[in-house]
């Protein structure tokens, strides 16, 4: 085992003491901190081990298909979310505060990902390191997920396991596979279009707790089944990337088409633009507006009449209902609502501040699948 090896063996296993330190002597998290040991760890490494600035003939084909299969990814996730709806964002959604999780966001990415490209590709040859790495860099990132007081119950242990260290160790095969063979440029980027969306989108769809992590725990695998049968053969050495040059055309074409009804997409399930649909989960608005219908919210009219129907949000969930009474004071204006379909009026009173828009028209039965889908994604719930 050459000195190299040693050096990055020592690194690695410090850098697993400090992540477990941090989950079971520490019990809380602090992305300053966390980042700063990090930044430390990643100057050391490079003094010792220096950035390996081989440039892979590969590099442009697998960033392609990276870009090709995430944005497809996001694509179909948020067209099921359209009949399946959608959640609150948790992240905050101030613009100090969606700066300042993109900005610790890549920091971890950064420094996590030049150090696996400093780790494997100095010593691309040791499969230890390789999977000593696979580990490292998967308690890396569950460090920032939770820690050791979460786990004090078989059910949460499960939960945890399923929810946040399986999708993780998926995720770290394919990045150090990536890393290994094209450098740490295609794992950046697949980690910056998978995760930092999760800060600047204000809705994500609610596809079920067990569906959404078989997605992120299979999608890399995926991609890496597509890299290894397009561009390897069984030894893992390069067959050819001529049939890259055969599909590029078409592949160029179906990016532009993607990224056009992504962007479309996005604006009005995330209501970016002035309109956003929702499709309706209940019954309370029949016969107005029936279980399965898609409405369609105007977000700029926020001047309301008594018989107005709005949307708003109430514990989280956005309801349609209409205005049956308006109250105003010194701190504002509240509105009275109530479902068409309900003998009584809501118990609570709508505050001005979680009234998303006024309801303009509907699309009736388009979604109607939204029950059976919701019923099947969700188990029922």
């Amino acid at each position: 085992m050459k000195k190299e090896t040693y050096i990055i063996a020592v690194i690695e296993v410090l850098l697993l003491i400090i992540s477990l330190f941090q989950i079971y002597v520490v019990k809380s998290f602090s992305y300053p901190i966390y980042l700063l040991i990090l930044f430390v760890v990643l100057g050391i490494s490079y003094y010792f081990l220096k950035f390996d600035k081989r440039k892979e003939r590969l590099s442009k084909d697998i960033l392609l298909i990276i870009g090709i299969v995430v944005l497809l990814y996001w694509l179909i996730i948020y067209i099921v979310g359209y009949f399946s709806g959608f959640l609150m964002n948790s992240y905050q959604r101030s613009f100090f505060g969606i700066t300042k999780n993109i900005l610790y966001g890549f920091g971890l990415i950064a420094s996590s990902e030049v150090m696996r490209h400093m780790f494997l590709r100095r010593r691309n040859d040791n499969k230890k390191i390789f999977v000593l790495s696979i580990l490292v860099f998967s308690m890396i990132e569950i460090v920032t997920k939770f820690s050791a007081n979460q786990l004090d119950s078989n059910v949460q242990i499960l939960k945890l396991l399923f929810s946040v260290v399986v999708p993780i160790f998926s995720k770290n095969i394919f990045l150090s596979f990536l890393t290994l063979k094209v450098g740490c440029v295609s794992s950046i980027l697949y980690r910056t279009l998978m995760e930092l969306p999760l800060y600047i989108v204000p809705i994500i769809p609610n596809l079920g707790y067990y569906i959404e992590n078989l997605i992120i725990t299979i999608l890399p695998l995926i991609i890496l089944l597509i890299i290894y049968k397009l561009y390897y053969s069984d030894d893992g050495k390069i067959v050819s990337s001529r049939m890259y040059n055969k599909i590029n055309k078409i592949s160029n074409v179906i990016y532009s088409f993607i990224v056009i009804i992504l962007l479309g997409v996005v604006l009005l399930v995330s209501g970016i633009g002035r309109y956003i649909v929702y499709t309706i989960g209940s019954a309370s608005m029949e016969d107005t507006i029936n279980v399965g219908d898609v409405v369609v919210i105007d977000k700029k009219d926020k001047e309301f009449e008594e018989n107005d129907i709005i949307a708003f949000y109430h514990n989280d969930v956005i309801l349609v209902h209409r205005v049956i009474k308006i109250y105003k004071d010194a701190y504002g204006t509240y509105y009275q609502t109530k479902g068409d379909n309900n003998e009584t009026a809501d118990s609570w009173l709508v505050k001005e501040k979680d009234v998303v828009g006024q309801y303009r028209m509907r699309f009736r039965w388009i979604g109607w699948p939204t029950v059976k889908l919701n019923e099947w994604l969700l188990g029922g719930e």
